[in-house]
């Protein structure tokens, strides 16, 4: 579907063990009409086998031999997923994680540790620039952001950074939007890890200009290791895309969700 001129893919894991997925009606409700800026029609049925970037597009091939072309990718194939290996290589996985579940909380054996162990995570952003990577992950009205980012040492070693050296990389990287190194620096709880060697990665530039000129994937949390579900997943990467773009035209952010999503995600009445 189409959000703010930008086309925009989705694809759902469509893991059997999710639990409370909404429907594909209420996905579509909530896409088409909750999102004011969307429009178009939501394919279902089209399988997806690889995911590719080429040059300022992503492109994904389906099972039928055709293939899509958007700005922006949304994932609910799970944070450490095939579809994530297929954009970052193989290679570029320093430790390859267990990921189990655990009561519908987050329980990662690997890169992101005890750390995460009982959060409720909401969702993940994952934007791409040339050599680097940043983990955003949304909580309740928090913000926990995972830095993955090699800067020389081992990832076995365990090293962690702090924020100021993050913003310091960033900063020194350049073509990052100031949203993201000013939420860095505001955000409450912080985490880094070096944990996956992004030297190696094929990556595009992080927002800034002309955002038909970025391919940014918004992958889920929630869908692998939480276990909420794909639609879950897929409506909150559309509501932090909309954010996104809206923040590369300098437009101001939205930090609630839209009437009723929150609701449909957190089960409240």
């Amino acid at each position: 579907f189409t959000l703010a001129s930008k086309k925009v893919l989705c694809w759902d894991g469509r893991n059997p063990q999710a639990v409370g997925d909404i429907s594909r009606g209420e996905l579509r409700t909530l896409l088409l009409g909750r999102f004011s800026e969307a429009s178009g029609v939501v394919r279902f049925g089209a399988k997806l086998v690889r995911l590719a970037v080429e040059e300022t597009k992503a492109v994904a091939y389906l099972a039928d031999g055709s293939k899509l072309v958007a700005s922006i990718v949304i994932g609910a194939d799970g944070v450490f997923s095939r579809v994530r290996r297929n954009v970052l290589g193989n290679s570029c996985l320093s430790v390859q994680p267990e990921v189990v579940r655990a009561r519908g909380w987050c329980a990662n054996k690997g890169q992101l540790r005890s750390w995460t162990r009982d959060l409720p995570i909401r969702f993940l952003v994952v934007a791409h620039r040339s050599g680097s990577v940043l983990f955003i992950s949304f909580y309740h009205s928090r913000i926990v952001w995972v830095a993955s980012l090699q800067r020389g040492k081992s990832a076995a070693d365990g090293h962690s950074l702090e924020r100021l050296e993050v913003l310091e990389l960033l900063r020194s990287q350049g073509n990052w939007h100031p949203a993201i190194c000013r939420l860095i620096a505001e955000s409450e709880d912080f985490n880094a890890e070096t944990s996956v060697d992004l030297d190696m990665s094929t990556c595009l530039e992080g927002l800034r200009g002309a955002a038909e000129q970025r391919a940014v994937l918004v992958s889920d949390a929630l869908h692998a290791v939480g276990g909420g579900g794909g639609p879950w997943a897929i409506c909150d990467g559309v509501h932090v895309a909309a954010e996104l773009l809206q923040s590369a035209r300098g437009q101001p952010q939205e930090t609630e969700h839209p009437a009723g999503l929150r609701e449909l995600l957190t089960g409240e009445a």
